[in-house]
């Protein structure tokens, strides 16, 4: 088990860094979901993803959201 969790740490921060468009990168039941502030980089990504081998499922989503955006959380 916590080989696998290493593994989902390591695709996550790969992802991460690789790809700027990148808001955040989830991971429950299996899936990672990956929430993009553009599509400028979805080919990139797909080649990329295809190239790992232990991104079994994933989805992506776009935020309305800018990278830029100042929001406070409450």
């Amino acid at each position: 088990m916590n080989s696998k969790k290493s593994d989902v740490e390591k695709n996550i921060e790969s992802l991460t860094k690789k790809f700027k468009s990148i808001a955040d990168v989830t991971f429950s039941f299996g899936r990672y979901d990956i929430v993009l502030y553009n599509y400028d980089e979805i080919e990139e990504l797909t080649a990329f993803i295809e190239e790992i081998k232990s991104i079994g499922s994933w989805t992506v989503l776009k935020t309305r959201v800018s990278p830029e955006s100042n929001i406070d959380l409450v």
